[in-house]
């Protein structure tokens, strides 16, 4: 489908689904545990995507390269491997052909579980990040080398994985050369589909492309292999679905919150559709050149989005007029300390589609950085008003010093 992608990765995609169904032992392993394969096209995992917020991380990650002659290698389609724990990503040496990626990633797995059950007894929820620290890289690599049919040669040179296009999971993007064909990248709010957007997706899917739908980690979805003509018949369609926005709150992503997680302070989803809504009644014309990027957590493990946010809300608790309201506090970037910055005291949820309409339109205005944005609008919620005093956190502390704004 994407022009630019090196292999086409659902034949292994299936035949490492097959192999895990096939290993029951795997249940082991932590709930969380991930591969990702990228095929090297425009839209892509990893570190690829140019917008650090578009990164996704896979514990075991696969990037498709092209070696070409001369190299160490006989040219052609490689994979490179990097493993990835707790937001940061370490690189390997070894390049692996599409037919040895099974036997890879088997042994990964199988001492992956082994360092499990190892520390099992003390170490009720070991990760990746655990192994890392107790094992190193070098080490579990050397043990997974050593347990594979034929053993992988580290190179010191090779090629990297090549940049993406930013956002072209949305809007109408050109398949092969010669098809004649199109697909469609359809952004869902906050990821969410009701059952009837869902069966018209899959009927549009079936009278104007092949019948698939593909998913996306960014909570879009795609319609393949649209004749070029048929876009707009389409287009409409989508609009009756409402589905035909790609406006401004497309980059608003939210945890499950308050009831359903019991580590959240805040009700996301609901404060998170609330600022969707008013931003596209109020702010549905702006044209912004990218999407703002905007993350609701309600706690600080941030399970809505791997990568750090432009914009991050970090949900906590304070006191207003006597009683508890949720708030949250506005961190530029991501929840720790390496990733961004808080950004003085914690809003109440009700504060925040107006500051946000007002940050978007100044951003769109001004294409200045977030801190000079926030410092101009005053007066602003992180003071005193008549309307609103906004009173010290009760719980839920920042992730780190909160600097007031100047």
């Amino acid at each position: 489908m994407d022009p630019q992608e090196l292999i086409d990765t659902r034949p292994l995609v299936q035949a490492i689904d097959t192999y895990i169904q096939g290993h029951p032992e795997l249940a082991g392993l932590p709930p969380k545990f991930s591969i990702g394969l990228d095929g090297g096209g425009a839209v892509g995992i990893g570190l690829r995507p140019a917008a650090a917020w578009e990164h996704r991380y896979n514990e075991i990650s696969l990037s498709a390269v092209l070696v070409e002659s001369p190299a160490e290698l006989p040219p052609g389609v490689y994979f490179r491997l990097a493993i990835m724990a707790q937001r940061q990503v370490y690189e390997t040496d070894w390049l692996i052909q599409p037919s040895q990626c099974l036997a890879v990633i088997g042994a990964l797995a199988k001492h992956y579980l082994e360092y499990v059950n190892q520390v099992a007894p003390s170490h009720p929820q070991p990760r990746m990040k655990h192994l890392l620290q107790d094992w190193g890289l070098p080490y579990y690599l050397q043990k997974v080398n050593a347990s594979l049919p034929q053993p992988l040669q580290p190179l010191a040179k090779g090629p990297m994985p090549r940049p993406t296009q930013r956002g072209g999971y949305l809007g109408v993007h050109a398949q092969r050369r010669g098809s004649g064909r199109v697909y469609r990248g359809v952004a869902l709010p906050l990821g969410q589909l009701t059952a009837a957007q869902l069966l018209g997706l899959v009927q549009l899917a079936a009278e104007f492309g092949n019948g698939q739908l593909r998913l996306t980690p960014w909570q879009s979805v795609i319609l393949p292999d649209i004749e070029t003509e048929q876009m707009p018949l389409l287009a409409t369609h989508l609009a009756s679905l409402g589905l035909s926005r790609d406006g401004v709150g497309h980059g608003i992503v939210a945890c499950a919150g308050k009831p359903g997680c019991s580590s959240s302070a805040t009700q996301t989803q609901i404060h998170a559709r609330q600022v969707v809504d008013h931003l596209q009644r109020h702010l549905n014309n702006l044209n912004l050149d990218n999407l703002v990027n905007i993350h609701f957590t309600g706690c600080s493990k941030g399970c809505a989005q791997p990568s750090a946010a432009e914009i991050t809300l970090l949900g906590t608790q304070i006191e207003q007029e006597g009683s508890l309201v949720e708030a949250y506090y506005l961190c530029l970037g991501g929840i720790s300390e390496s990733e961004g910055q808080t950004y003085g005291l914690p809003l109440s949820a009700d504060q925040l589609p107006a500051l946000l309409t007002r940050l978007l339109c100044c951003y769109q205005e001004q294409r200045s950085s977030p801190q000079r944005i926030l410092a101009r609008l005053r007066p602003s919620p992180w003071h005193s008003s008549p309307i609103i005093t906004v009173q010290p956190p009760l719980q839920h502390s920042p992730p780190w010093p909160v600097s007031p704004p100047h």
